[in-house]
């Protein structure tokens, strides 16, 4: 079921003006969040929710090629999934990249509709749960498209399927929840060729487990994050990274139709 929690106050904490406060109590269920600054809204909420949390890496993604050059995860917060060791990672956050950098990380704190980068001087970009999150994801896909070198990799996982939309969506900070033709569409308008991907799911399966992780995320950060970080730790004994299948776009519409979301790799196509 696709109901709003009742207490209109779930996620008041996080917001910044009575007004942001009166757009999340919006009842309409299966409509995108009509914040007046969804950006505004992710960095605070993000910000207390990374002075709540402790580091912790998260599986990653089997790497599409053998692509070298320079890897870079950004607005992974405190759930990288590249290894600290070999990438070089980029957040918004003040927190985040404090405690990126004590854990041994390379890390530049930046916004990513302005990337700290020459045009095509990177060759592998990962980007977990951020897109759907950007108000101008246009201007994103472009600016990605110059930083990215020819024939660089693009991965990414976005939340599909705008039916699907929850109050969890809602209080985590999403613009949308993307229609798989439209994400095809953003992106090979930005200059990129989808290669392979794989079905993928970030919020719990239970309803009332979701309606409890956004009630904990906004009023006991700590606690949510201590829950989520034991259950991590637990599941992540065997974990392994995720896998992508090779596939073109047709294949990948039938087989996400029924999908909550999808990690995607694509080539970039287009020179810079």
């Amino acid at each position: 079921m696709n109901r709003i929690v009742p207490n209109a106050r779930l996620a008041w904490r996080a917001l910044a003006s009575p007004t942001e406060r009166a757009a999340l109590v919006d009842r309409r269920a299966n409509a995108p969040p009509q914040l007046p600054d969804v950006d505004r809204y992710n960095r605070r909420f993000y910000e207390r929710c990374w002075q709540a949390a402790s580091l912790l890496a998260m599986p990653g993604v089997r790497a599409p090629a053998k692509a070298e050059g320079l890897q870079v995860e950004i607005g992974c917060g405190l759930r990288p999934r590249l290894p600290l060791a070999g990438a070089l990672f980029v957040d918004v956050s003040p927190t985040a990249c404090t405690k990126l950098r004590r854990a041994g990380a390379r890390v530049i704190r930046a916004s990513i509709d302005a990337l700290p980068f020459a045009s095509g001087a990177v060759s592998q970009l990962y980007l977990f749960d951020i897109l759907e999150h950007v108000s101008d994801d246009v201007g994103v896909g472009r600016e990605l498209a110059r930083v990215s070198a020819a024939n660089g990799w693009l991965v990414l996982s976005t939340p599909l399927h705008a039916h699907r939309w929850h109050e969890f969506d809602r209080v985590v900070g999403h613009a949308r929840r993307y229609e798989p033709r439209a994400l095809v569409d953003l992106l090979c308008g930005s200059g990129f060729t989808l290669e392979s991907f794989a079905r993928f799911g970030m919020r719990p399966r239970s309803p009332l487990l979701t309606r409890l992780a956004a009630y904990y995320l906004v009023h006991r950060p700590r606690t949510a994050f201590w829950f989520q970080e034991q259950f991590l730790r637990l599941a992540h004994r065997t974990a392994q990274p995720t896998q992508l299948r090779r596939a073109g776009v047709d294949e990948f519409l039938v087989q996400v139709a029924d999908a909550d979301g999808a990690v995607t790799a694509w080539r970039h196509s287009r020179p810079n």
